[in-house]
């Protein structure tokens, strides 16, 4: 049994929370031209995944990251359950997961004090450290958000979005 649970743990672990692809650095926000990535959930079942294109008025303007629709989607404010925008990587400290926790067998007899507060707190900073560059609706406004899309100053005249790639 306990083998299945080791198993079950470490499979967890590999596993974890990742960041969005194609995000930039931090040292490279000021050069970047494309919308922060966000991670929108309608209800608690539906979500969608994307790059924000724009914020119009309530309505948040985002291009899915799967081509399964025609162009950019349009959510209102109050019909998203929740959103989070990743606006840069955050540092993956995958690598501690897979060093630390091992490295409690060298601590002998208090391995197994330490091994539990070694995964804990390697977690904790791991997972930290995937989201120090999101934000959720209760830290950013409307007008903030503005800032991190494709098109601040909402979609050019002329610009179609079924167009916007």
């Amino acid at each position: 049994m306990n083998k299945y649970l080791l198993f079950v743990m470490l499979a967890g672990f590999f596993a974890s929370c990742g960041i969005p692809r194609g995000l930039p650095g931090p040292e490279d926000l000021p050069h970047e031209t494309r919308g922060a990535h966000i991670h929108v959930q309608k209800s608690f079942r539906e979500h969608l995944n994307g790059e924000l294109i724009a914020v119009h008025g309530d309505e948040l303007v985002v291009l899915p990251d799967l081509r399964q629709y025609e162009g950019p989607v349009v959510f209102h404010v109050d019909d998203i359950y929740r959103f989070r925008i990743y606006y840069a990587q955050g540092i993956s400290y995958n690598w501690a997961l897979l060093i630390y926790p091992p490295n409690s067998i060298l601590h002998g007899v208090f391995g197994l004090i330490s091994l539990p507060a070694t995964i804990l707190f390697t977690s904790l900073l791991h997972f930290g450290s995937v989201n120090e560059y999101a934000l959720r609706p209760k830290d950013v406004s409307l007008e903030e958000l503005k800032k991190l899309s494709r098109f601040p100053q909402d979609v050019p005249e002329g610009v179609d979005l079924k167009d916007i790639r």
